[in-house]
């Protein structure tokens, strides 16, 4: 990978994290404030929908970009053009078969959820404007292929922090100038989306002017060859959903709309933090695609090694960081919520990022050899397995919400070990060891990193903020210091310096 537009990448997608962890920081308590833990739960429950939907697209968008990138790296840009064209003709159509499932459903929304009376109108609103709007995210979806395969994600990261802005800015107007209502959320969540649209469909044409999408470019066997390989992901959607999309819905429907509401608000940093996981793991699938193209297994690992040494760094703090002060924060942060209820629940869900953070990019080894049908089918049965489990311990025991939370993680953490690997080293050709290696050295790095920031937060014991923040900056710094010499050699250390020192020397 070049270094210097993986820096780019890498800068430009952090401060786009930072900018929406920040956002979902101060502005969550304060939809929470406005319309409640229960109101705040169906804009969940509405974004988590959308996953519902994309279980029949993603058979012919998910193995898109990769298809692109590999025709194009390969000078076929006739075909490419027939990509663009037959995934946008197709996935077109589609949606328009799922909107008529989308009105009917809304309109029979309180036969299929608890909703309080006085919500309903606002919840048939907010479904009909997320929904809708996923489907402009799906019929879009082939346009992002090409700041993948142009390596350029550093410009989706910068146009991203600006749809954050614009989604807030939004809210902002909407909840200070008219009375409180979660309608607003779902009209925040559709401009962004439209804007998100607008710029994958501008920088297509900016970056890739020969590509043209028409019905001439159209191809019937195209459709075949995506969903032939796409139909394996559209089955590991259906396990996403049997072990996590459906979490809230259960807990809505078998426990109280109250936890759903609790569980919905513990969910919003560990997503922060597996959304800062995937979207750094992403910078390096580019070169992974464009090196699998190449055959050239050398470069492979090395891609390989770099990004989990990369997300080892930083995942390993920001997660040992949560553990050892996630209780603190979360009772400054929904000081009227139940902060062990938010604490757990939390811990549960981040049991599978404890395990694969750092080898977040082993995952895509099937996606690079097109290989996807047994794993497809495995997640598939431990999905359907998770969902008795998680049902008979919510009728049989006192468990309820934790065993929402806390099945599809153990189920993960298993998952990941006892196939994962063997798979990935199957499809791509490397050893096993060379990625058990990698993952138990992140685990005893999180490990030892929460031992010594619980001791820093036992010694300092803050009350407020501002003792909470000073004690999160002194374990960020600490965790930094030890993970500079935990993850990188004598040589990498003294690049990295060099590099840091050139751009001060610069600025």
């Amino acid at each position: 990978m070049n270094g210097k537009r993986l820096s780019i990448n890498l800068v430009s997608n952090i401060i786009q994290f930072v900018t929406s962890l920040i956002i979902s920081f101060f502005f969550t308590p304060y939809f929470v404030s406005k319309v409640g833990e229960v109101g705040y739960s169906f804009y969940s429950i509405a974004c988590t929908c959308i996953s519902y939907f994309t279980v029949i697209t993603s058979a012919v968008t998910s193995m898109a970009s990769r298809y692109i990138t590999i025709a194009y790296h390969a000078g076929d840009k006739e075909k490419v053009k027939k990509y663009y064209s037959t995934v946008f003709y197709s996935v077109f159509g589609i949606s328009l078969l799922f909107s008529v499932i989308i009105i009917l459903s809304v309109l029979h929304i309180d036969s299929l959820l608890e909703v309080p009376p006085e919500l309903l109108k606002s919840v048939q609103i907010l479904f009909l404007l997320v929904l809708f709007s996923g489907l402009v995210t799906t019929v879009c979806s082939v346009f992002s292929s090409t700041v993948f395969c142009l390596d350029r994600l550093d410009l989706k990261a910068i146009a991203l922090i600006f749809v954050s802005i614009a989604k807030v800015v939004v809210l902002f107007v909407l909840f200070y100038f008219f009375k409180a209502d979660i309608v607003y959320l779902g009209i925040s969540y559709a401009v962004s989306v439209i804007l998100e649209a607008s710029f994958y469909v501008f920088s297509t044409k900016k970056l890739m002017p020969e590509v043209k999408v028409k019905p001439k470019f159209f191809r019937k066997n195209l459709v075949k060859e995506l969903v032939g390989t796409g139909i394996w992901n559209s089955v590991n959607q259906v396990n996403t959903i049997l072990l996590n999309g459906l979490d809230l819905i259960m807990a809505n429907v078998l426990v109280s709309s109250v936890l759903a509401g609790a569980l919905s608000i513990s969910k919003t940093i560990p997503n922060q933090i597996v959304t800062l996981i995937i979207m750094l793991a992403n910078i390096f699938l580019p070169s992974l695609t464009i090196a699998y193209a190449h055959a050239d297994k050398n470069k492979i690992k090395e891609v390989f090694q770099s990004s989990f040494d990369l997300l080892g760094f930083g995942s390993a703090i920001v997660i040992a960081g949560f553990l050892a002060c996630g209780k603190t924060f979360f009772a400054l942060w929904m000081p009227t919520v139940d902060t062990n209820v938010l604490y757990w629940t939390a811990v549960l869900g981040m049991l599978p990022m404890i395990s694969s953070a750092s080898t977040q990019c082993m995952g895509n080894s099937a996606l690079l050899a097109a290989k996807m049908r047994l794993p497809a089918l495995l997640t598939l049965g431990r999905g359907v397995l998770g969902l008795v489990v998680v049902y008979i311990l919510i009728k049989t025991t006192d468990y309820g919400i934790y065993a929402i939370a806390g099945v599809s993680s153990v189920f993960a953490v298993i998952y990941e070990f006892a196939f994962s690997v063997p798979y990935a080293s199957y499809c791509v050709g490397i050893k096993k060891s060379f990625f058990y290696k990698n993952k138990l050295k992140f685990i005893f790095n999180i490990a030892i990193l929460t031992a010594l920031f619980a001791g820093v937060l036992k010694v300092a014991s803050p009350t407020g903020w501002f003792g909470l923040i000073l004690v999160v900056g002194a374990c960020a710094v600490l965790g930094a210091i030890i993970n500079f010499f935990y993850y990188f050699d004598i040589q990498k250390r003294k690049q990295l310096i060099n590099k840091v020192l050139e751009i001060l020397k610069r600025g």
